[in-house]
C-alpha cells in the first residue's frame, strides 16, 4: 500500500476464474484469514486499494463478484459478468475461517 498521500484507488482483476475448492485471504503472524465462495455464481475475485483516493478511505479489499470491471456495461461488452432475467434472484455463500498464529504452527 502507498501512503494516504497518494491519493489514489485502484482495482485489480484475476483473469483465472474462481474454481471448486478455492480459498482466497491473507496471513500475518496473528492469524490467517481464508474465505471460499459459491465459484459457480461468483466467479471472478477482485483486488481493490484505495489509498484515500475514494471518499478519503484507507483500506484494502478482496471482492468476490459475479463480473470483472466496474463498469456494468464494460463487464457485459467483454462477457465478462452475469446476466439475470427481469425478477430473476440468485444466492451465494461466503465462508470464511479466521485461525491464531498459534493454531498455523501446531
Amino acid at each position: 500500500m502507498e501512503p494516504v498521500e497518494a491519493n489514489n484507488c485502484e482495482k485489480y482483476y484475476f483473469t483465472e476464474l474462481l474454481e471448486k475448492g478455492d480459498q482466497f485471504g491473507f496471513e500475518n503472524c496473528h492469524c490467517r484469514v481464508m474465505m471460499t465462495v459459491s465459484e459457480d455464481v461468483v466467479p471472478y475475485l477482485g483486488i481493490w486499494k484505495n489509498q484515500s483516493g475514494f471518499k478519503g478511505h484507507y483500506n484494502f479489499a478482496l471482492e468476490p463478484c459475479s463480473g470483472a470491471y466496474d463498469s456494468t456495461a464494460s463487464a457485459h461488452q467483454n462477457g465478462r459478468c452475469a446476466l439475470l432475467e427481469s425478477g430473476e434472484t440468485v444466492s451465494w455463500h461466503f465462508d470464511m475461517t479466521i485461525t491464531s498464529a498459534v493454531e498455523q504452527t501446531q
